[in-house]
């Protein structure tokens, strides 16, 4: 919710520096957090209605990826049915690292799978490859209201896709890219391991 909060305060200063020269775009980017706030206040309703998703509940001893997604599955599939596949490659412990992020971007990925789209299988998979982290979620839904490849770039030009994963995903340096399409969605999300980062 913090990352979300401080993209929104960003995307008010570049509305408050466009709002005499460029009134059009400066109106653009506060319908942008309209949408990141109202999605927010989704999330934060359904977290407070079923606090025992919230990842950092999540086996409170083990901070193991692994363990952190499996038992995150089976609360959403307890919730809502949902069929969660979790398959894990290569993964060498630097995902670790990134547990908490890596289920905050997945458990969002799995809600908008099973709220807005009604999926009812989603298969999760993660490998650590070339320095980074790749994270795929792949459902069997009505897809995206839009249809096709679209990478990082051109989801951001044409204002595409989850508001709040494509925040989370850009405060850690991450890209997202998605494919849409009336038999179900797939979210392509590389992140780089926290040394890239640093």
């Amino acid at each position: 919710m913090l990352q979300s909060l401080t993209g929104a305060a960003l995307k008010l200063e570049t509305a408050q520096r466009l709002l005499d020269k460029q009134p059009a775009a400066a109106r653009q980017r506060l319908t942008e957090i309209q949408h990141l706030i109202a999605d927010e206040q989704r999330n934060l309703r359904f977290f407070i209605r079923d606090g025992t998703l919230d990842p950092l509940s999540v086996a409170a001893g083990d901070v193991r990826l692994e363990t952190r997604l499996r038992l995150m599955a089976q609360r959403l599939e307890d919730v809502w049915g949902l069929r969660v596949g979790i398959e894990l490659e290569e993964l060498n412990g630097t995902a670790d690292h990134l547990a908490y992020d890596i289920c905050h971007l997945v458990q969002e990925a799995l809600a908008n799978a099973a709220r807005h789209a009604g999926a009812s299988a989603v298969r999760v998979t993660l490998a650590a490859r070339d320095g980074g982290v790749d994270i795929v979620v792949a459902d069997d839904g009505r897809g995206f209201p839009f249809q096709g490849d679209f990478d990082h770039e051109t989801l951001n030009a044409r204002q595409l896709g989850p508001v709040m994963l494509k925040e989370r995903v850009k405060s850690l340096g991450g890209t997202l890219a998605i494919h849409s399409s009336p038999s179900g969605a797939r979210l392509d999300i590389r992140l780089p391991c926290p040394r890239a980062r640093a």
